[in-house]
C-alpha cells in the first residue's frame, strides 16, 4: 500500500507547484488597475491659454499659476469663485482645491511674455503670482513605490519556488536548498592511497 504513496523525495512524485510569469503580469495589472481607481480624485480641466486669459485672468479669478516642468501650467482659482464657476456646466466637475484649471506651453518664453501683457494693466495688490517648478511623472511615483517592490518580492518567490521544485530534497541533486550538500564517502585505511609529490 505504501508503494501506491507518491513520495515527493523522489523524481516524479509532487512537487510544489510552479507559479506562471503570466500571474505576475496580472498582479502587476491589477495594482495599476486599483491605484487608478481608487486614488481618482476629480482632475483639474485642460483649457486654452485664450480662454484662461478671456476667462478667468481678466475677471480677477486666478489666485495663482504655477509652471510645472516648464511645459504645463496649472492654475489655481481664487476659493471665492471656485463654487461659482462650477456651477457652470464647463466647469462642474473641476475640483474645489487646487488646481482647478491647467494648459500646455508651446513655448516658454512666448508664455512669459503674453503673460506679461495679460499683466500690464493691472495693479500691482491684483496681479497672479507666477512660479515655476520641477515635478516627478507621477507613473514614476507609482513604479518606484509601488510595482519595483512589488515585483522584487514576486519575483524572489518565484525563484525560491522554482528552486524548490528543480531540488526535491532528498536525493536528487540541485536546487536552491541543496547548496553545501556533499555526497559521503567512506574512507578504509586498508585502501592503498596511489598519490606521491611528484603527483602534487
Amino acid at each position: 500500500m505504501a508503494d501506491n504513496i507518491k513520495n515527493p523525495q523522489k523524481p516524479g512524485g509532487l512537487r510544489p507547484p510552479r507559479m506562471s510569469v503570466m500571474w505576475i503580469y496580472i498582479l502587476l495589472g491589477a495594482v495599476i488597475i486599483g491605484w487608478n481607481l481608487f486614488s481618482g480624485s476629480p482632475s483639474p480641466k485642460e483649457v486654452s491659454w485664450d480662454t484662461m486669459k478671456a476667462q478667468f485672468l481678466a475677471k480677477g479669478d486666478v489666485q495663482k499659476i504655477e509652471v510645472i516642468n516648464r511645459e504645463r501650467a496649472e492654475v489655481y482659482l481664487k476659493s471665492n469663485r471656485v463654487e461659482q464657476i462650477r456651477a457652470q456646466k464647463d466647469y462642474k466637475d473641476i475640483p474645489s482645491e487646487g488646481p482647478q484649471l491647467y494648459f500646455n506651453i508651446g513655448s516658454l518664453d512666448y508664455f512669459q511674455a503674453a503673460f506679461e501683457e495679460s499683466q500690464a494693466y493691472t495693479s500691482e495688490a491684483d496681479r497672479v503670482p507666477l512660479s515655476f517648478k520641477t515635478r516627478k511623472s507621477i507613473w514614476t511615483d507609482i513604479l518606484l513605490t509601488t510595482i519595483l517592490p512589488i515585483g522584487l518580492l514576486l519575483g524572489l518567490w518565484f525563484f525560491i519556488m522554482r528552486g524548490m521544485s528543480r531540488g526535491g530534497g532528498g536525493g536528487a541533486g540541485g536546487g536552491v536548498f541543496s547548496v553545501g550538500k556533499a555526497k559521503a564517502q567512506i574512507f578504509d585505511k586498508d585502501t592503498q592511497v596511489n598519490v606521491t609529490f611528484k603527483d602534487v
